[in-house]
């Protein structure tokens, strides 16, 4: 089972413990509140069911169209135009809506055209997950991934970067200052780790496209010099697998154009990392909390797409990204251990998994207290 090879025993048996209700088949009465974390966002209303809703939803462009809402499992866009939507939400107050930042809160209002009320609940951390390790104990939880690091010179610097791989999370501008950090200053310390997620996205095609593209304007020495000095991981790891790459890591590099969150730089963080980061964009939540030597930001200013000029993303200044990574050297990770003593109780308060299940419980406990007290009308059926 999938489960098993990414989540910890105990959290296995937790998932598996959770009864699975079909509200079209059971009695909704006895139940206080309903939770959804779906996509497309599911702003449906049980016909027997007349309690809160919460629905979690994030904005990676700042902004939505009708085509992210549903109701029921009627498919994407069936909760008709933005007009039909908003008049919906407008309707009903007890759908209530849940985003894990700033900037994903500012892309619903954008579709909506109004200020319509968002909680802004962060995504968090699991630190007795993420935490450092030793090169050793790391080697040896990645099994046979370790072999990629074992023929890493030992006095390089690590930089890394896992995700999707998707257009979005700015890997273009990774290779572009790696070629110009290697192949214009001759600077063949760097070495950029990849970790891409193929049991969900097709990681491995948009890494291939996005260097065949860089590819056209380089040479055939520049194109080997530059791919001798990437690895690419496409296995599916445990989360403990995933805390030994960060480990071994020194510099985790996000110069993302566009994320509702933004989580892998709180995970690297989390164990003895730096991170780089735009100055812009979702995790300007968390710039503004945590430690500022925790960070290496890159200038970057948030732009609209044309033609519609509706959707947002970050312009990251890449010759910044190269003048930022060019000043890491390779005691980064001992300067990143003595901040990390000084974050982890920061991470712990407010970007730990503990700290997000906490706000949202509160925030449900909030709200059916509060309409359980209200003498509001019930809903039609």
């Amino acid at each position: 089972m999938a489960l098993n090879r990414i989540y910890p025993p105990d959290y296995c048996e937790i998932l598996s413990s959770f009864p699975v209700l079909d509200p079209h088949s059971i009695s909704l009465d006895d139940i206080d509140a309903i939770y959804r974390a779906t996509y497309p966002y599911d702003i449906e209303r049980p016909a027997n069911y007349q309690g809160p809703i919460f629905v979690f939803f994030t904005a990676e462009f700042r902004n939505l169209d009708h085509n992210f809402f549903c109701l029921g499992d009627k498919g994407a866009g069936s909760a008709g135009t933005a007009e039909e939507i908003r008049e919906r939400l407008a309707s009903d107050p007890r759908i209530h809506l849940i985003a894990p930042s700033t900037w994903s809160a500012e892309g619903l209002r954008a579709f909506l055209g109004t200020a319509h009320d968002v909680t802004i609940i962060p995504h968090g951390v699991d630190m007795d997950i993420y935490h450092p390790l030793c090169r050793e104990a790391a080697l040896t939880a990645l099994g046979r991934d370790a072999d990629v690091f074992e023929k890493i010179p030992p006095d390089s610097v690590v930089m890394a970067n896992f995700g999707a791989m998707t257009p979005n999370k700015g890997l273009v501008h990774i290779f572009e200052a790696m070629h110009i950090l290697i192949n214009h200053q001759n600077n063949d310390k760097y070495r950029l780790v990849l970790k891409g997620t193929r049991d969900l996205y097709r990681s491995s095609d948009f890494v291939s496209g996005i260097a065949g593209r860089l590819c056209r304007s380089l040479t055939k020495e520049q194109e080997r010099r530059l791919f001798d000095h990437i690895v690419f991981i496409d296995s599916t790891l445990s989360a403990e697998q995933m805390c030994a790459l960060y480990s071994l890591a020194d510099v985790y590099v996000c110069p993302y154009l566009a994320e509702g969150f933004s989580i892998t730089p709180l995970e690297a963080l989390a164990c003895g990392c730096k991170v780089v980061l735009p100055r812009t964009g979702s995790t300007e939540d968390y710039v503004k909390v945590l430690p500022a030597d925790s960070f290496r930001l890159v200038r970057s200013e948030v732009i609209a797409i044309p033609p519609q000029n509706c959707l947002y993303v970050n312009k990251i200044d890449v010759a910044d990204l190269v003048k930022v990574l060019g000043k890491i050297s390779g005691n980064i990770r001992s300067e990143a251990g003595i901040s990390r003593r000084r974050i982890l109780g920061e991470l712990e308060k407010y970007y730990s998994w503990k700290a997000a299940a906490k706000q949202l419980l509160d925030k449900i406990k909030e709200i059916v207290t509060s309409e359980a007290t209200s003498k509001t009308p019930m809903l039609p059926p």
